[in-house]
């Protein structure tokens, strides 16, 4: 070993690029092995997870919040039900202190359904009534002075009326879950009373308003029961009925954050599989990398190490001892390299977090699995880059070497064809890298049918002017509208009830034998105008009520691209008047397919929801002022999103494949560059006698 250093000592640039080559492909390797070990692993750790399933369509996962009931009653297989939904942001009042927090609604089985962990209350009874409420351990240590919260009063605003609520329990935050972590969780039974009148267990209107979860007896057979449950929800639910639907689908828990099945009521975190496999085969190409510089300049030193060796022969080593000491000091150097990438891996956090979507830290939830991989991982690659150098040394003779006619020539073949694999890749990574650049800057720049440069969008809050009982009555959105337009940033505002990209109301009925989604946005003349929406044909004054269809919506509708009004239902008498055409958009992004739905806009005739306003370029600017002017209005915080914003978020998984590769390039042509040095001081140091012979008979370096 000490030989072994000194050695080290005399190379210390090979064992630095060995090494911090090395170092960097751990890295990855731990980083995208702990982010996949946890993207697998979702909702695992719930301990009836196998017995936990999702009901979907072939479109979503959701349904009607009257279903859960029904199902119970029908099927003695079920043990428990629990239907979630998000409330989104709900104003709460602690101790004369208010706060926005995000809040979800639960059934009274939540607790005994999940294993998610409480650190105060008892999660048998902890929503047993309806005056219950749960908070987040953050939102508690926040609002109580790091006192306990258990038994005290929490008003919460519900639109016309402040309504007090007991804390029953405090959770811990919810990870590595497909729910979303809140900060308050409330019983789903006041839901229609306070939050979301469409939403109610005596009725099926809203087939997309909750998530409904199935927690099954053990070894009961209920995945048998879809047919059954189709030919159910034909006699009562109008999805099934209408036939906008026809297939039940039972979605185990564990699969539910890699399906391809939409999620409608927007309660779910769910992944990308592929996504992860990028990762994987990535890092692979990395450490292969790494592997192959490692044994390219471990082969470049191997003949300057060929006297040691011999001498290790004359004096009785045999070669299998000679393989194992090269092979326990690329071990060895796999290990230093290790122990360095554990500490790159904690200093990139910060830096990783936003790239996978997720926090990975190698020290969080450690099992003896993990510790198992790691040593694995070491031995491998320590085996794997010393048995190649190892098994070239040893052919030597070791008599050549102590008479001084050795001299190691070799046309190093493995070598150039590491090095050329090396090169290929990288090549591949970049052509790769260009694409996904090209591919994510077409997306960004897609005309989608409407303007999203410069126009703001925020909601206005429902405690808003909630003691007028007029929908009509528009007078105290025009007093906001008027206000904000004051500001030095704002050019327009206009009054809506949605907006493209994230908030559309659906009307779903069946027309001429056809089943029809109509997918509302409702503007106001200056919303509209802002977003600014090709008017190709106008039929009428485009008054408050009026369609304007998508030429889409005309086909799908076989109406006159004329008419001025149309009979949508006759049976229930539903008649709209027709303003004009638009042509057609796509809502969503363009990685989306909105042509299953029937686009159309309405002259806003209800109370807005959120305000559409165009600013200037000064983006920060603009929206710190319209946020501080918006408080001050309605009391209350409000947020609101740039939709060039919106649409870019919808990338994200994109974005950061785009940015993921385009690092480990970089990383590829720092080691393939690492390689070719390697492949360049072989063969210089093979040749450095001819090179001083050529240099005495006067050769310059030039």
């Amino acid at each position: 070993m000490k030989s072994f250093f000194k050695f080290l000592s005399r190379n210390k640039l090979y064992t630095i690029i060995e090494v911090f080559g090395l170092a960097i492909a751990l890295m990855f390797i731990l980083i995208i092995a702990k982010f996949a070990q946890s993207e697998f692993s979702v909702d695992s750790f719930h301990e009836n997870a196998d017995n936990i399933y999702a009901l979907a369509n072939t479109d979503y996962i959701g349904t009607a919040y009257g279903v859960s009931g029904k199902l119970l009653e029908r099927y003695p297989e079920i043990k428990y039900n629990c239907v979630i939904t998000n409330i989104n942001t709900q104003q709460v009042e602690v101790y004369d202190q208010t706060y926005d927090i995000e809040t979800m609604a639960v059934d009274s089985t939540f607790l005994k359904m999940f294993s998610y962990e409480l650190t105060e209350g008892d999660r048998n009874t902890a929503l047993a009534t309806t005056n219950q409420i749960l908070v987040s351990e953050s939102f508690a240590n926040k609002a109580f002075n790091g006192l306990s919260p258990v038994g005290k009063s929490v008003i919460v605003n519900c639109g016309k009326e402040n309504v007090p609520f007991v804390v029953s329990g405090v959770f811990k935050a919810i990870k590595n879950s497909i729910i979303k972590d809140c900060d308050l969780i409330v019983n789903m039974e006041i839901v229609e009373q306070y939050f979301n009148a469409s939403i109610s267990n005596k009725n099926y209107d809203n087939a997309a308003g909750v998530s409904l979860f199935i927690q099954t007896y053990s070894n009961s057979d209920f995945m048998s029961k879809t047919d059954d449950m189709l030919d159910y929800f034909k006699e009562f639910f109008w999805i099934y009925q209408q036939g906008f639907s026809d297939k039940v689908v039972l979605l185990p828990l564990k699969e539910i954050y890699f399906s391809d099945i939409y999620q409608a009521s927007g309660n779910f975190n769910q992944g990308n599989k592929q996504f992860v496999y990028i990762l994987s085969a990535v890092a692979f190409f990395i450490l292969l990398f790494a592997l192959i510089n490692y044994i390219n300049l471990t082969v470049a030193q191997t003949g300057f190490r060929a006297k040691e060796m011999a001498m290790r022969q004359l004096l009785g080593s045999s070669k299998p001892k000679i393989i194992m000491r090269f092979i326990s000091e690329a071990v060895l150097l796999t290990l230093i390299a290790f122990a360095i990438s554990i500490l790159f891996s904690e200093v990139a956090r910060p830096f990783t977090q936003p790239l996978l979507g997720r926090e990975v830290s190698l020290f969080e939830n450690i099992t003896a699995g993990d510790i198992v991989f790691c040593i694995g991982l070491v031995l491998l690659i320590g085996v794997l880059a010393g048995t190649i150098p190892a098994s070239m040394i040893s052919r030597y003779k070791p008599i050549d070497v102590v008479k001084g006619s050795f001299r190691f020539h070799s046309k190093m073949v493995l070598g150039k064809v590491f090095v050329v694999i090396q090169n290929v890749i990288t090549i591949t990574m970049l052509a790769l890298t260009l694409a996904l650049f090209l591919q994510f800057n077409y997306l960004m720049n897609k005309p989608l049918g409407y303007t999203t440069e410069n126009v703001y969008n925020i909601r206005i809050p429902s405690s808003f002017n909630s003691d007028s009982d007029d929908p009509k009555d528009m007078s105290p959105w025009l007093i906001l509208k008027d206000e904000l337009e004051k500001l030095p940033d704002v050019k327009r505002v206009g009054l809506a009830s949605g907006n493209p990209p994230t908030m559309a109301s659906n009307n779903s009925f069946v027309r001429d034998g056809e089943n029809i989604s109509m997918m509302f946005l409702k503007f106001d003349s200056t919303a509209f105008d802002i977003l600014n929406f090709e008017v190709i044909q106008q039929n009428q004054e485009p008054l408050t009520g009026r369609f304007y269809l998508t030429e889409d919506a005309v086909t799908k509708l076989h109406v006159d691209r004329d008419a001025t009004e149309l009979v949508l239902q006759p049976e229930n008498d539903w008649k709209i008047e027709i303003c004009g055409i638009v042509k057609d958009y796509n809502r969503i992004s363009g990685l989306y397919d909105d042509s299953r739905n029937c686009n159309v806009i309405v002259m806003l005739d209800i109370k807005p929801y959120n305000l559409i306003i165009e600013t200037t370029d000064n983006h920060q600017q603009a929206e710190q002022a319209i946020e501080k002017r918006m408080k001050e209005l309605t009391n209350t915080s409000c947020d609101g999103e740039y939709l060039t914003d919106t649409l870019y978020i919808r990338y994200t998984t994109l974005r950061n494949t785009m940015n993921i590769v385009l690092i480990f390039t970089i990383i590829a042509i720092i080691i393939s560059t690492l390689g070719l040095i390697a492949i360049s001081t072989y063969y210089i140091r093979q040749r450095y006698v001819e090179v001083g012979v050529r240099k005495v008979f006067g050769s310059s370096n030039w």
